[in-house]
This record gives structure tokens, C-alpha cells and sequence, in this order.
């Protein structure tokens, strides 16, 4: 089965580190699931329940420290949100999106 699992996998199978992107809200925890950017439909609003969210995100890294260690994990890159500010974020949060 192919996930996010097989990708890091792979990148660690051939020396490389794993960039982890936590860029578009999931829909299920989307406040308004129908704001979206790009042809792929990114969700861009803030998560409806700020809780869930945390819960979402600390389960998604513990699966990872669990798979790959904390000493390893502990050398990736993460990104969370990257430009906030972004015109297109503006745009569809006033609702032209």
C-alpha cells in the first residue's frame, strides 16, 4: 500500500531527509471546507476545532516517531501553513476563492 509511510521510506532508503509539509487543512477539519486554492483544491481555512486539530497533528508525529525514532525525526524539517499571507489566502478567505 502506497501513504506518506512509502514516501519517507524511500528518501531515508537513499540517504535523503524528509520535509514534512503540514500545508492544507484536511476538509473534515476545515472550518469552511469550500475555501480552496489550485486546481487540486487545498483547503485553506482554519480548522473548525482548534482541539482536533492538535490532536490530528500530535497523532500524525507520534505514527512517525513510533515508525522512524525520535533521534531521526528530531532531524527532519517541518513546515506548518507556509504563507499565511499569501494574495490567494486573502482572496478566498474574503470569499473570492
Amino acid at each position: 500500500m502506497f501513504n506518506v509511510f512509502s514516501t519517507y521510506d524511500f528518501l531515508l532508503s537513499i540517504g535523503m531527509k524528509p520535509i514534512v509539509e503540514l500545508s492544507f487543512m484536511p476538509q473534515l477539519l476545515a472550518s469552511n471546507a469550500s475555501q480552496t486554492v489550485f486546481h487540486y483544491q487545498g483547503g485553506i481555512s482554519p480548522p473548525a476545532n482548534w482541539s482536533a486539530w492538535s490532536t490530528f497533528i500530535n497523532q500524525f508525529v507520534s505514527l512517525l516517531v513510533q515508525r522512524y525514532g525520535l533521534a531521526e525525526v528530531a532531524t527532519w524539517k517541518f513546515e506548518v501553513w507556509n504563507e499565511p499571507d499569501c494574495e490567494c489566502r486573502r482572496e478566498c478567505a474574503a470569499g473570492a476563492g
